[in-house]
């Protein structure tokens, strides 16, 4: 009996940890002391090109230029993106020139140095078993 008992606490106990993975994100590089921060996380490529739904986003209301933080809960241990952008006037867009360079701060995980929107796999990172940290440094 104490060895049912045991691994039936054992598999609850492993069950509830596949989804106790949390990601931390630290955002940096907040010119502008107003708006609001929108954040996307995508599992997939299909999610990252819009063909899918997003598994999570955050929305913060940027009132200083300090670094932001955001939390994402409960996620299941797997390949993930991350895009955010600053709507610095709130109108619900990333504007753009008219050559189509944003004029808003936006970022990627991983931090990809690209002069364009960055693809799923230059921002893909791992989310493992328990809390995962990144930062991302607006543009």
């Amino acid at each position: 009996m104490r060895r049912i008992l045991l691994a039936t606490t054992c598999s609850f106990a492993m069950s509830c940890s596949a989804l106790a993975n949390n990601l931390t994100v630290t955002v940096d590089g907040i010119d502008t002391a107003s708006g609001t921060l929108f954040a996307q996380l995508m599992d997939s490529e299909a999610a990252w090109n819009g063909k899918a739904k997003p598994v999570g986003g955050a929305r913060q209301v940027i009132s200083s230029t300090d670094a932001v933080e955001l939390r994402f809960e409960n996620l299941p241990a797997g390949r993930y993106a991350l895009r955010l952008m600053h709507d610095e006037n709130d109108n619900g867009k990333l504007d753009t020139n008219f050559l189509g360079m944003p004029e808003e701060a936006y970022g990627y995980s991983n931090n990809p140095d690209v002069m364009r929107a960055a693809e799923f796999e230059e921002a893909a990172f791992e989310i493992g078993d328990g809390d995962t940290r990144i930062a991302v440094e607006l543009r």
